[in-house]
C-alpha cells in the first residue's frame, strides 16, 4: 500500500472516530432522562452524574491515552482498539440497562474509551507538516460537529424501535436504542481500523527524509534505481541483487534509531513541567476551557430561554440548534481552505474577538427582551451567530496552535491536556448557564470577563507564540 493511501486512512480513521463520538452524543443524552425514568430515578441530579460521569472520564482518559501515545508512539492502533472495544462494551451496558448505576457505569466506560481521541489527534500533529496541520485538524473537527448535527436525525428514526432480541431477553426500545445502533457502529468501526489503519510514524519520518536528501530525493535514483514519492515500504525494502538497496539501508536507520530515541529518552514528569509551565500553553489550555465555557453555557440556555422569551417548542428549537450547527459546519470548511493565508495565531484572535463581541451583543439585549417580543428575537440571534462564528475557528487554532509551542515527544499528553480543558468546559458551562438562566446579567458577564484576560494574557504571550509558530513553519519547508 502507498504511502499517501495510509496518510489517507489514518485521517479518515480519525475524522471517522471524531464523527461517531459527536453521534453518540447527539443520540443519547436527548432520551437519557425517560431511560432513567423508566428505570425508576426519581431524583434530576442522576441524569447530570450520567452525563458528568462521561465528561470525567473522558478528561482522566485523555491525559492516560495522551500519556501512552508519547510513551509508545508506534502502538497507536492498540490504543484505538483498546478504547474501542471500552465503547463498545459501554454502550452495550447502556443498551441491557436493568438499574440506573448500570446505566451510569456505561456511560462512564465510553468515556473511558474516548481517551483514544488525545492518541488520534497526536499521530495527526506527529504526521503532518505544520502548514497542512491545521486544514487536517478542521476537517477533522468539523466532522464531529456534522455527526452533532444529523444526530437527532438518527433519533428520529431510532423513536421507532420496539423490538426484542435473543428470544425475548433483550427488550430494544427508543431510550435504550442508541446504545444498541452506536455498539453496532463501533463494531464497525472497529473493524475498519484492524483492517486499515497503520502506524505512520516511522514512515512519515523516512518520507521527510527522502524529500531532504539528494539521495532520496523525489524522482532521484540511487544505483540506477528510481524512488518516487508514492513509493511504498515493501517496495523500498526490496532488495537489490540480493543486497539491501541504499533506500533501505536508510530506512532500517531510521526505525531503529526512531526506537532508540524512543525507548531512551521517553517524556517524564519533569518534561511536562518544561514543556506546559510557560505562559504560551497556560494561555491556549486557558483559552480553550473559557472557549468551551461560555459557548456551552449560551447553548444550554437556549431550549427554556427561548420557550420563556418567543414561545418556542422543542422543534422550533430544534431548528435553531441545527442552523448554528450547520453554521459551524461551513466556518470549519472555510477554514480548511484558508489556511494556507493565515496563521493560527490570528484565527485564534478573530474567534475570540467574535466571542467577545457576541457576548457584548447578548449583554446588551438581552435584559431589555421581555416574554412577547417576538420583533427583537433577530437581534438575540445575532449575537448567537456570532459565537457560532468563532467558535469553530477558535478551537481549530487553539489545537493547532498547540501541537506547535510543544515538542513532538509531547504530543499526545498536550492533546490529553487540551481534552480535559475542554470537558472543564463542558462541565462547567451547563452548570453556569442552568443556575443563572434568570440573571442574564450575571450570566453574561462572567465568561466576557474571563475572555477579556485571557486575552489580556494572550496579548502578553503573542509575541512568543508567534516566534514558536514561524520557527514551526519554517522547519516545515
Amino acid at each position: 500500500m502507498q504511502f499517501r493511501t495510509k496518510r489517507v486512512l489514518t485521517f479518515a480513521t480519525v475524522a471517522s472516530y471524531l464523527f461517531l463520538t459527536g453521534l453518540e452524543n447527539a443520540i443519547i443524552l436527548p432520551t437519557a432522562w425517560r431511560y432513567l425514568i423508566f428505570l425508576g430515578a426519581n431524583q434530576e441530579y442522576l441524569l447530570g452524574v450520567t452525563v458528568s460521569g462521561f465528561s470525567a472520564s473522558a478528561a482522566i482518559a485523555g491525559l492516560i491515552g495522551g500519556r501512552l501515545a508519547d510513551s509508545f508512539p508506534s502502538k497507536t492502533k492498540n490504543i484505538v482498539v483498546t478504547a474501542v472495544l471500552a465503547m463498545i462494551l459501554g454502550n452495550t451496558m447502556y443498551l441491557i440497562g436493568g438499574s440506573v448505576v448500570y446505566v451510569i457505569m456505561g456511560r462512564v466506560l465510553c468515556g473511558l474509551g474516548s481517551g483514544a481521541g488525545a492518541a488520534l489527534l497526536a499521530e495527526v500533529c506527529r504526521t503532518t507538516s505544520s502548514r497542512e496541520r491545521t486544514s487536517v485538524l478542521s476537517v477533522c473537527s468539523g466532522l464531529r460537529q456534522v455527526g452533532l448535527l444529523i444526530g437527532p436525525g438518527f433519533q428520529i428514526i431510532l423513536e421507532y424501535f420496539n423490538f426484542t432480541l435473543f428470544g425475548g431477553a433483550l427488550v430494544v426500545r427508543p431510550f435504550n436504542a442508541p446504545g444498541l445502533f452506536m455498539a453496532v457502529l463501533w463494531i464497525c468501526f472497529l473493524m475498519f481500523v484492524l483492517a486499515l489503519y497503520q502506524n505512520l510514524d516511522v514512515e512519515y519520518n523516512y518520507e521527510m527524509l527522502r524529500k531532504e536528501h539528494n539521495g532520496l530525493d523525489v524522482r532521484g535514483s540511487m544505483d540506477g534505481h528510481s524512488i518516487e514519492l508514492s513509493t511504498s515500504r515493501e517496495t523500498i525494502l526490496a532488495p537489490v541483487d540480493d543486497q539491501p538497496s541504499i533506500a533501505a539501508r536508510r530506512w532500517y536507520f531510521i526505525e531503529e534509531n526512531f526506537n532508540r530515541v524512543t525507548a531512551s529518552h521517553p517524556a517524564t514528569y519533569s518534561t511536562y513541567i518544561d514543556e506546559f509551565l510557560h505562559d504560551d500553553t497556560v494561555v491556549l489550555f486557558g483559552m480553550t476551557a473559557i472557549l468551551f465555557f461560555g459557548q456551552v453555557s449560551i447553548e444550554t440556555v437556549i431550549p427554556p430561554l427561548f420557550s420563556r422569551l418567543f414561545d418556542y417548542t422543542s422543534f422550533e428549537t430544534s431548528l435553531v440548534y441545527m442552523v448554528g450547527g450547520g453554521f459551524s459546519i461551513a466556518i470549519y470548511l472555510l477554514v480548511s481552505v484558508t489556511t494556507k493565508w493565515t496563521t493560527d495565531t490570528y484565527l485564534v484572535l478573530f474567534g475570540w474577538l467574535m466571542h467577545i463581541l457576541g457576548f457584548t451583543w447578548c449583554l446588551i439585549w438581552l435584559p431589555r427582551i421581555q416574554p412577547g417580543d417576538t420583533d427583537k428575537m433577530p437581534l438575540l440571534l445575532i449575537g448567537i451567530m456570532f459565537l457560532y462564528v468563532g467558535f469553530p475557528v477558535a478551537a481549530v487554532g487553539t489545537t493547532s496552535l498547540l501541537s506547535k509551542c510543544v515538542s513532538l515527544r509531547v504530543q499526545g499528553i498536550a492533546q490529553g491536556f487540551r481534552r480535559l480543558a475542554t470537558f472543564s468546559g463542558l462541565i462547567l458551562g451547563p452548570l453556569w448557564g442552568g443556575a443563572t438562566l434568570h440573571k442574564p446579567d450575571l450570566q453574561l458577564s462572567v465568561p466576557l470577563l474571563l475572555l477579556l484576560i485571557l486575552g489580556t494574557m494572550f496579548s502578553f504571550s503573542f509575541k512568543k507564540i508567534r516566534t514558536e509558530e514561524r520557527t514551526a513553519l519554517n522547519l516545515s519547508k
